[in-house]
């Protein structure tokens, strides 16, 4: 019996190796287990930009150095001036701390690129006229500061007729006649005496011997310039201003609130009270008042870095003409 089952079970063997040598047929392979797909966790909502700011702790704040009185590093490794202080503003509306500021020193070639990857929140003191905003992304906030071409002239300057024929000499910034012109000739039929140099320690060493009885030169650079006269030829900056130019930081736009906050920040400085509402940001009626009181207005900020007993004296601009 048990040979006949064997014999069999040989035989079907046999057989069935037969058919798939015959046919052409090979085993059918095993069917791998269908996979099940991970869950994934749901995406949380990126960050505002006002929020990421308050993540930080501080106020990242592009700066363009070497303009003193309104941006520069002192004799004690600190970060002063006027555009320093409007940073120092905005970060004491947020977390009530004139501290929590990091100031980077900046280039005017990448400033897009710095706002919009977040290496900085907002870069301070760029002239509109200069700076070509393609990236709807990236927008002006309000002006804190008039620039412009301004003048140095000697310290004996008496009013405009002591510029009668007298040589002037100007960096190549813009049309400079078309404004002063006029000005000379309301004042005595005048004539201006303009030549445009080109290099700035030229334009020094022309006023330092005497070949130069004036200057203009852009607002910011009028400090600099004046540091660099001799003590033979003593020098002082008119309250004027040629080719009015507003300068303000700019900040990326895809967060309204930050904007906002940032022109709240702006408006309460220059503003004659504290009355300012930063309600549609979320902060307390009192942040106007707060920021006053951590800074000071904006006419004390500037009294304090560019005003007249500073060493940066830049006096307020006034435009003479158009």
């Amino acid at each position: 019996m048990k040979k006949n089952v064997v014999r069999q079970t040989v035989l079907s063997a046999l057989l069935l190796c037969f058919v798939f040598a015959v046919i052409g047929c090979s085993a059918p392979e095993p069917v791998a287990p269908t996979a099940i797909p991970a869950t994934e966790a749901p995406t949380a909502d990126p960050l505002t930009k006002l929020e990421q700011v308050q993540e930080n702790g501080v106020v990242k704040c592009g700066v363009y150095l070497d303009y003193p009185g309104l941006a520069h590093i002192d004799y004690d490794g600190v970060y002063s001036g006027l555009d320093m202080d409007i940073c120092r503003a905005i970060a004491v509306a947020i977390f009530n701390n004139a501290d929590a500021v990091a100031f980077d020193g900046f280039v005017m070639g990448d400033v897009s690129g710095a706002l919009l990857t977040d290496a900085v929140d907002i870069v301070m003191h760029t002239p509109r006229p200069q700076l070509s905003i393609e990236d709807p992304a990236i927008g002006y906030a309000q002006s804190t500061f008039v620039s412009g071409a301004g003048m140095l002239v000697g310290a004996d300057f008496e009013g405009w007729s002591s510029l009668n024929n007298v040589p002037t000499c100007a960096l190549p910034v813009g049309d400079f006649e078309p404004q002063l012109d006029p000005l000379f000739v309301a004042d005595g039929d005048q004539d201006l005496d303009l030549e445009y140099i080109g290099e700035w320690p030229r334009l020094y060493e022309r006023f330092n011997i005497g070949e130069c009885k004036a200057l203009i030169l852009p607002r910011p650079m009028l400090i600099e310039a004046r540091r660099q006269m001799s003590a033979a030829q003593p020098s002082k900056i008119l309250p004027l201003t040629f080719d009015l130019q507003p300068v303000g930081p700019i900040v990326a736009t895809r967060d309204a609130d930050w904007v906002t906050l940032v022109n709240s920040v702006i408006s309460c400085l220059q503003s004659s009270d504290s009355n300012v509402s930063f309600s549609t940001v979320d902060l307390p009626t009192t942040t106007c008042e707060q920021i006053q009181t951590g800074v000071g207005s904006y006419a004390e900020i500037y009294s304090r870095h560019l005003g007249p007993e500073t060493q940066n004296p830049l006096p307020v601009a006034e435009e003479i003409a158009n």
